[in-house]
């Protein structure tokens, strides 16, 4: 019997907001993106996913063995920009700031001189996805990574992401922004009314050939 290897979802559904039946994987060394219209199931995913929500059924494994609470915090590394909106102190930031990569990524994303400046929703958003990026797991699994970030930053967190998909990690990028996702993704994962439509490889050409895709695939 061959191991499965990556993170399978099978049949995730979540009754009250509308998720259906979600199934698809994410293997080591690759990009999935997950994107779709708004009010798709995207955030209810990510927070099944993670945990903060309790689905009505299905399955979420890692190579095999069913993700549980016990297990899920050393194989699952997420970050959603909605809930770094709000100050908070950087006290509540993962204590990641030590060793050669934490110094290296926060060069990367001018972190250096900025961690005490939490009034900046850019900066709190930044080093929140920097913390992220670096905690230990085998999957990386980031909701609108993006958002709010400085224009300067949002290139070399690309070349972040790529890196980390060299390394073997399985990086699961939610967003609804399908011209971001298209460049960088090995795969797209299209959601619509909370069940998958699209499972598969994005589409070729430029921003209106990849929105005309978009609408015919979510049925607009």
């Amino acid at each position: 019997m061959t191991l499965k290897q990556g993170l399978e979802v099978a049949g995730l559904t979540h009754r009250e907001r509308g998720l259906i039946d979600v199934s698809f994987r994410a293997e080591p060394g690759q990009i999935l993106g997950v994107i779709g219209l708004n009010g798709c199931g995207k955030s209810t995913l990510v927070r099944c996913l993670s945990g903060e929500l309790t689905p009505d059924a299905g399955v979420c494994s890692w190579n095999g063995e069913r993700l549980t609470e016990a297990n899920r915090a050393t194989c699952l590394s997420v970050y959603r920009s909605e809930e770094w909106k709000a100050p908070r102190p950087q006290a509540l930031l993962p204590a990641a700031w030590e060793g050669a990569a934490a110094e290296q990524l926060m060069e990367r994303l001018r972190l250096k001189d900025d961690l005490e400046h939490f009034h900046s929703d850019g900066i709190r958003l930044t080093a929140a996805l920097a913390a992220a990026i670096l905690k230990d797991a085998p999957v990386l699994i980031l909701e609108e990574p993006i958002v709010g970030i400085e224009l300067r930053n949002q290139a070399e967190i690309e070349e972040v992401l790529r890196e980390e998909r060299s390394r073997g990690r399985a990086v699961i990028l939610v967003t609804a922004m399908l011209a971001y996702l298209v460049p960088i993704g090995d795969s797209l994962l299209v959601l619509n009314e909370g069940q998958v439509v699209h499972d598969g490889c994005g589409p070729g050409g430029g921003r209106a050939e990849l929105e005309e895709w978009f609408l015919q695939v979510v049925g607009e």
